[in-house]
């Protein structure tokens, strides 16, 4: 059984340096494509890179780098945010507890170090009236309470920041729908899987770092209208 990192880097070099994941490619095969040229690259020997001759959206980039690696169906294949800190060691343990659960997804705990809160990367069913009213600072996204994290085993989604997919499922369910650019895609994939009969597993004794820049909140930037086009594309197209 192998480990496939995929990394997908939008101008994101600073973040890529300050992840020790990069230098753990003895343990892992990483894969870093590059969607935004840059000029001060640097990126260990042993990482496979690949710079996009045409701008690809967040499925699609993953989607490639699952058909370049090519891993056997037992292989675990590891989507992972350019903006996400976390130690070949947390990588490990989240991947043995997920084998031994039998699980073919699997969520660490997410914490985000400029809040200095849980991220809230596993949720509960997409509800659209609640998701348009938190777009106009109505109402929040679904969420789970502190009480139901603490038990939580399956949640109804996790975020692609950090997400290990079985191989053999990932195939199965043909990857990510690559018509969503960014944003619900990660949505999608878990309830696709789901209809297979493979649940998230939440593993939040696992926890890891994520720097996330949320531009997805302000109002009519091009993160906003690119997540209000996912959305409308989940629910009704």
């Amino acid at each position: 059984m192998k480990t496939y990192i995929s990394i997908v880097s939008h101008g994101h070099q600073h973040m890529l340096m300050e992840n020790s994941l990069l230098a753990a490619s003895g343990d892992f095969r990483i894969f870093v494509r590059e969607n935004i040229p840059e000029r001060d690259r640097v990126v260990p020997d042993e990482v496979s890179y690949t710079l996009n001759l045409r701008k690809a959206g967040f499925g699609s980039n993953h989607n490639k780098t699952f058909e370049t690696a090519q891993p056997d169906p037992d292989d675990w294949f590891v989507i992972c945010n350019p903006d996400i800190i976390a130690t070949p060691e947390q990588v490990r343990q989240l991947l043995t507890q997920a084998e031994a659960a039998g699980a073919e997804l699997a969520a660490p705990m997410l914490w985000n170090n400029k809040t200095d809160r849980f991220d809230h990367n596993v949720r509960p069913r997409v509800r659209l009236l609640f998701l348009m009213l938190s777009f106009v600072g109505m109402s929040r996204p679904s969420r789970y309470s502190a009480e139901q994290l603490e038990n939580l085993e399956s949640p109804d989604w996790a975020s692609g920041a950090f997400l290990a997919v079985k191989a053999g499922l990932f195939r199965r369910l043909g990857g990510f729908d690559d018509r969503f650019f960014m944003y619900m895609e990660d949505v999608d994939l878990c309830g696709r899987a789901e209809t297979l009969g493979a649940r998230v597993r939440y593993f939040g004794n696992v926890r890891m770092i994520h720097n996330a820049a949320r531009d997805n909140r302000k109002l009519f930037s091009r993160s906003f209208l690119n997540h209000l086009r996912s959305v409308m594309r989940y629910f009704f197209f």
